[in-house]
């Protein structure tokens, strides 16, 4: 949502208009270009020192999925399932990096509704200034 996130991989980002939609943030850029318009995949890219960071999503179906890379390495070479439950609810996504360093975090996404990043109140999130690629189909 908002803060210093670096997004690739689509463009319009916007909140939806009927709770609990109000809380995420999906791309437009897909026709016909509203919230609702259906998600590829994108990215999102900030830095943090933490060792443990959540990250706020709603749960579509079993496509909502996610892949973590850290300092430019992925973590998997295939998305994850995100792990929520019930359809069109939110949920927390918990990453322990195990321990607390300055990292860059990418948080590729398929079919994710976007709530924001939790950290802890001590640690850092920062922009990441470096150039952003967009994600290509496998």
């Amino acid at each position: 949502m908002t803060g210093p996130f670096a997004y690739a991989g689509a463009a319009g980002f916007q909140t939806g208009t009927v709770a609990p939609d109000t809380s995420y943030v999906l791309s437009t850029s897909r026709c016909p270009n509203r919230y609702d318009s259906g998600q590829g995949v994108r990215s999102v890219e900030f830095g943090t020192d933490t060792q443990v960071f959540q990250v706020r999503f709603k749960q579509v179906s079993a496509a909502t999925r996610f892949r973590l890379s850290v300092d430019g390495r992925k973590a998997t070479d295939l998305t994850q399932s995100a792990g929520g439950i019930t359809a069109g609810s939110g949920h927390l996504l918990t990453v322990d990096l195990g321990s607390a360093s300055p990292r860059r975090i990418r948080l590729d996404f398929s079919t994710f509704p976007f709530g924001g990043v939790y950290l802890p109140p001590v640690h850092l999130s920062r922009r990441i200034t470096a150039a952003i690629h967009e994600l290509l189909p496998a």
